[in-house]
């Protein structure tokens, strides 16, 4: 049986993504949500079994993820356009996230892909 994602969920998984750049604090998606903020913190992570920072992180890491995947963008700019803060503290998150730097992530990827190499950053 495929499991079906709850319509305030996903209406604030789009929001999110539609938003990465911006500020997104629980208040801002207790609004979306048309929720109290506490009672949108608790609902949320009894429905998802993550809180609504911890996705909105999550979100915004795994989309980091592939931008240095796909794209010859600098980790800065990566790092805007996901909401992450300045250089420094991206690397950290994604230091602790996968265990690796974005730098060497990049490299690890252009490594797998046709011949890599010169491009990176």
């Amino acid at each position: 049986i495929a499991h079906r994602e709850h319509p305030v969920v996903a209406n604030i998984r789009q929001y999110v993504l539609r938003n990465l750049n911006k500020p997104l604090t629980i208040d801002v998606l207790a609004h979306q949500a048309d929720m109290s903020k506490f009672y949108f913190a608790r609902w949320y992570k009894q429905t998802t079994g993550m809180t609504p920072m911890a996705f909105t992180r999550c979100l915004r890491m795994q989309n980091a993820k592939h931008l240095l995947e796909t794209s010859h963008l600098p980790q800065k700019i990566i790092s805007n356009i996901c909401g992450l803060g300045d250089q420094i503290t991206f690397c950290r998150a994604f230091r602790r996230q996968f265990k690796m730097t974005p730098s060497a992530f990049r490299k690890t990827v252009l490594g797998k892909g046709q011949g890599g190499g010169d491009n990176i950053e």
